[in-house]
């Protein structure tokens, strides 16, 4: 084909039309490669707004094609209302669009907000209802960590205003470009030059990255404040001078400690979580893992290991330490006189009825008043981290159980749930499958391979062991 000498397609319009072509182009591909292969799907839904603020949808897909896992980007969707139908609606129109269809989709992932994560009303209700299967829903593990700790520093105190604090410090140096070569000159003696991480909402591994530079960087932050509580312009002096008093104290120091050691075995998980293919079981066992780890460091013994830590810190910095030194504090006092429960009338009561009858004062030093958040901080991810992944309990368990290296490899009665909700209909019948499934054991359980080459081995094999490589491949 001849093209005009004069031909550059840079036109706007152009450009934008070679886009739209490119994209059917690729989105046909992609279907296409999902009904040669297994020909059932999933799919991955998030918010995206862009620049002009306008919401969007991202739309992702994730199947199996060539007995590997692929997840590919569909695309993004204007979105003209947030209502679950709405949504739905959405969504649906557009898998038609490209000619999907919804019927073979097998599972569903988004966030945790109840217009998607409703069981009654929200999207994935929805779809589950016009795809006539289990279609199960699966909350985001990486954005389930995310509200663990979120929900953590609102439950403890002493937790949020400390992150309150490291955010004010990052506001007031990138405020200008003066204060920030400040922060930087001030590291100039103090080795590796680091920016002052910026804190981020949504991504708690910028937390950590926060609590981890604070803690390394301590002195060279405070150098940078006290030079700026020296400044000519007060207003200036007096916000440095105020973050000075706040920052340079035992108190944080030690905060600073803890928090390192406990985001830092966090940041592991969550750096794991936003792989772009983890593998569900190797996720589920670091979880486990992570809370064990936990559930280790919450003890006297690991406690005194980072006061010590952190004294011998202050010490070199000069800086005050008041954990000897005991106060007294008021507890809540009974604002009017309480009366007894009128059930209670004839009885003799021997022990206190509510708080408010106990003690008005307590004495406290603030070694074991750090101690206490330590412990809480700990206490509250754990009750957190077994709330929210304790979800879906009963499909990871069958997931579980078909990894050839779980101790659950093959558990027929694990199957049955996957059988269940994609149909029997579709796998053949329990007593075939059963037997199937002792002869794969036998096969592969003493192997070193993953869910993935498992799969690959039985597609091989597929005449044999059809029923078991259907289930094989939804998981």
């Amino acid at each position: 084909m001849s093209l005009p000498k004069n031909a550059k397609y840079t036109s706007n319009l152009i450009q934008n039309d070679i886009l739209e072509a490119a994209a059917i182009v690729v989105g046909r591909s992609i279907v296409n490669e999902i009904k040669i292969g297994s020909d059932i799907f999933s799919i991955i839904a998030d918010e995206a707004r862009d620049i002009g603020k306008e919401e969007q949808m991202s739309l992702c897909i994730r199947y199996v094609s060539d007995c590997i896992i692929k997840e590919r980007f569909l695309g993004f969707i204007l979105l003209k209302d947030l209502d679950a139908q709405s949504l739905y609606n959405t969504i649906h129109k557009f898998l038609v669009s490209i000619n999907l269809d919804i019927t073979k989709c097998i599972a569903q992932s988004y966030d945790g907000a109840s217009v998607m994560s409703d069981c009654n009303n929200g999207v994935q209700a929805k779809i589950r209802e016009l795809s006539k299967n289990a279609c199960p829903y699966v909350h985001c593990y990486a954005h389930r960590l995310n509200l663990v700790l979120f929900d953590t520093a609102k439950k403890v105190e002493a937790l949020d205003e400390i992150i309150g604090l490291l955010e004010a410090i990052y506001a007031f140096q990138s405020f200008s470009t003066i204060r920030h070569n400040a922060f930087i000159q001030a590291q100039k003696d103090c080795g590796k030059i680091i920016e002052v991480p910026q804190h981020c909402e949504t991504r708690w591994v910028s937390k950590y990255k926060g609590v981890h530079f604070f803690k390394s960087k301590f002195k060279c932050v405070i150098a940078a404040l006290t030079e700026y509580s020296k400044n000519s312009k007060k207003k200036e002096a007096a916000e440095a001078h105020g973050l000075l008093h706040q920052f340079s104290s035992f108190h944080v120091i030690l905060t600073l400690f803890y928090l390192d050691d406990i985001l830092g075995l966090i940041n592991n998980l969550s750096v794991y979580l936003q792989k772009s293919s983890p593998d569900i079981i190797k996720c589920l066992k670091l979880v486990k893992s992570t809370k064990m780890l936990l559930q280790n460091m919450r003890n006297e013994d690991k406690f005194n290991k980072l006061f010590d830590e952190s004294v011998i810190a202050a010490q070199e910095l000069d800086i005050t330490i008041l954990c000897n030194q005991t106060a007294t504090i008021s507890l809540s006092m009974p604002r009017r006189k309480m009366n007894l429960p009128s059930k209670l009338n004839n009885s003799y009561v021997y022990s206190t009825v509510g708080k408010n009858n106990s003690l008005k004062f307590k004495t406290v030093n603030e070694k074991d008043e750090i101690r206490h958040q330590y412990f809480e901080i700990i206490d509250t991810i754990i009750g957190e981290m077994n709330s929210r992944f304790d979800e879906n309990i009963d499909i990871l368990t069958a997931v579980d159980a078909c990894d050839p290296n779980s101790s659950n490899f093959m558990d027929i009665e694990k199957l049955k749930y996957l059988v269940n909700i994609y149909g029997q209909d579709k796998m053949c019948n329990m007593e075939t499958i059963a037997s199937r499934s002792i002869l794969v054991k036998n096969m592969f359980e003493n192997t070193t391979i993953n869910i993935v080459e498992l799969h690959k081995e039985l597609t091989i094999m597929k005449p044999a062991f059809q029923e078991i490589n259907e289930i094989v491949t939804r998981v």
